[in-house]
Parts: structure tokens; sequence; C-alpha cells
């Protein structure tokens, strides 16, 4: 069974306690990775020769964040890891699927175990178990609660976040597929993660509550990073063309395969998924 760590800021021991009841609940151990804290950004700032701008603080806080969990991989020596934030709702078939022999054979870099519940394009499925499958990811798909890579490509994104960091699903899911040769993105379904603002039934609670989305909420009224061009953000028409084609390089019939809603998997009934 693969490592998990999950990234949890010191001062919110709420989220903290919400993961170790779900790990508790599935019989999993998992690693806590101190996430670094915006107050951490503003500290080192000075000595960054480039800032991004178009960041906010809490927002490369997070990035870093997770590049400290990817040393973590590194570190342990395993083969891939599951990298968990801490607002992400577990499946109880989660320790049925950390299994590196289920996926090694397709050369992962990133499997994604989340859903956003927005609609995606999937490469050909591939059948995990009587439940599970996995295709290629083949459009945007936004999120970084919950997904396992591969300890090659970790170290590869390592490297590439000292010279090119951006907000974490922009790194992960846009930069490093044109930044890092023969990456493999894909995505699980039904998808067994999903973050806790996804699902209705827990209603008004702490957990919701986002130190990140504070962040970008207040630079907007601000007026901060408006007329910022992000690179493979949808805001540019033309990003949007230079993403789509990034897609058809990987697979000329990426444009044929209908779109899909990845659904969590507490949704689903006990169904085999269609190949």
């Amino acid at each position: 069974m693969i490592p998990i760590y999950y990234i949890n800021l010191d001062t919110r021991k709420d989220r903290e306690k919400f993961m170790r009841q779900q790990f508790e609940e599935i019989e999993l151990h998992a690693e806590r990775v101190p996430a670094i804290s915006s107050e951490d950004i503003e500290a080192i700032r000075a000595n960054w020769k480039i800032f991004p701008e178009h960041m906010s603080m809490a927002e490369v806080a997070c990035t870093l964040s997770h590049v400290k969990a990817w040393e973590s991989l590194l570190m342990s020596g395993a083969p891939a890891a599951l990298i968990l934030e801490d607002d992400a709702v577990l499946s109880p078939d989660l320790s049925r699927l950390l299994s590196w022999e289920l996926y090694e054979r397709y050369f992962p870099s990133i499997i994604k175990f989340e859903t956003f519940r927005k609609t995606i394009r999937m490469g050909s499925s591939k059948l995990i178990s009587k439940k599970y499958s996995m295709g290629r990811l083949l459009s945007n798909h936004e999120g970084t609660a919950a997904y396992i890579i591969e300890r090659n490509y970790a170290k590869k994104c390592i490297e590439l976040s000292k010279i090119n960091i951006d907000i974490a699903d922009t790194f992960l899911f846009q930069n490093s597929q044109s930044k890092i040769k023969n990456t493999k993105i894909f995505q699980l379904t039904p998808a067994p993660c999903i973050q806790v603002t996804r699902l209705s039934h827990f209603g008004e609670t702490s957990l919701i509550e986002s130190d990140i989305a504070t962040a970008r909420d207040n630079r907007r009224a601000a007026g901060v990073g408006k007329s910022v061009f992000i690179p493979g953000r949808s805001t540019n028409p033309w990003n949007r063309r230079i993403s789509l084609l990034q897609y058809y390089f990987l697979d000329p019939l990426a444009a044929f395969y209908p779109k899909i809603e990845v659904p969590f998997s507490e949704d689903t009934e006990n169904q085999a998924p269609s190949t």
C-alpha cells in the first residue's frame, strides 16, 4: 500500500480532527504534512527574485505545501503516494485503491482521485476493479484535494516549481503537461474523494471556510491581479484554445470522446463502470 500524506495548517485543528476521524473509520494510516502559511510566504518573499504576482500569498502557500508533500514522498522511498488536502471527504473504498500494482502498468504520472462535479473528457477506460475504472484526462479538471503522484514525476514537479510556480491545480494539470515530457494524467471514476464544499448535506460548517478563497476574494475586491496574463487559465480565450490543443497532442481523438461528469463513488451503486 502506498503512503498517504494530508496537508493541514497548524491553525486548522478542526480540519485535522475531521481527517483523523475519517482515517480511523476506514482504518488507514496517514501522515500529516504541516502546511505552509501565508505568513511564512510573507517572511521569505523579499528573498525571491521573481514573485508570482497573479497569486495570493495563500495560493503560493498552498502550492508550496503540495511541494512539501512531494518531498515527503521522495524521502519515503515509496513508488507513489496519495496526497490529500484537509477538506477531502473519503470513500470507505479508499483502502482498496492504494495498491500501486493496480496502476503501474499504465505508467501514470498522476491519478486524480477527486471530482469537482464538472463535465470533463476522458480517454478510453481501463478497468481497475468491478466498480472503478480510469481514463486519460483530456480536459481541465480543477482541484488538488486528492491525487496519486508517481515518485519520479514528483521529483520533476519539485524542480519545475523552482522556476515556474503557479496555482496548485493549474501547475499540476496544465503547466506540467506542457513542460514535463511524457506526462500521463488519469482520472479515476467514480471518484473516491470529493471536497466537503461539493457535498450539500454538510450544510453550514467551519470546514467549508477556506483561507485561499478568502484571500482570493479580498484580492478581487481590491482589484489586484485582474489584468495579469496567466498561462493555461481559462480567463483568456487564446489560453483556452492553447489548452485544448495540448490535449489533442496527447490524443488526436480527444474531441470525439463524450463529455462526462465524474460522480463521487458514494453517489453510485456498486456497478461495473462502462469500458
